[in-house]
């Protein structure tokens, strides 16, 4: 791996984490990766739990299986950290993205405050149209991707093929 996630140089306070979210409507987790910076940002507080009348709303299906195990995970050490399964939005099938979400009629007609959970990220189109629409959207950027550096393992498997040793296979993969 190249690259890991931690948290971004300028993430909120738990603090101010948990004040938005009180005072929201929805929450929006683009990824499995700020599904678990949420829920380490909100653990940070002994006895916090999800605020009444506040939905979550995911985009794919990893972060679906996140949820799941997160809740899970805290089910004895931090119950009511996360909301029930029954609160929970779910981008409906491919390509799942944010667009795909606030184009719901249920979310596109419901929240009066939306908080973003993210990474570092360019500005994405649907926060936009959400604002458009008169919602008030709070982005909370909790991280971000750092370069890592390669592996000794890395280093051998690159040299080997640069000398003609095992044909190669190169995939990318990029998400947050």
């Amino acid at each position: 791996s190249f690259s890991t996630l931690a948290a971004a140089s300028e993430a909120p306070e738990p603090a101010l984490i948990q004040a938005r979210l009180t005072a929201a409507d929805w929450v929006v987790a683009v990824s499995p990766g700020a599904l678990s910076f949420l829920v380490a940002g909100l653990a940070a507080q002994p006895g916090w739990r999800w605020p009444a009348g506040c939905r979550l709303a995911l985009i794919g299906p990893g972060s679906a299986e996140a949820f799941g195990a997160l809740k899970r995970e805290m089910a004895t050490s931090a119950p009511g950290l996360l909301p029930e399964a029954s609160e929970i939005q779910l981008a409906p099938g491919p390509p799942f993205d944010g667009e795909q979400l606030a184009s719901l009629p249920g979310f596109r007609e419901d929240p009066r405050s939306v908080v973003v959970i993210q990474g570092r990220s360019p500005p994405r189109p649907w926060i936009g149209a959400l604002q458009a629409a008169g919602r008030a959207v709070s982005v909370l950027t909790l991280y971000e991707r750092r370069p890592s550096a390669p592996s000794d393992l890395d280093w051998r498997r690159l040299r080997d093929w640069l000398d003609g040793g095992d044909p190669a296979s190169l995939c990318w993969s990029f998400s947050q």
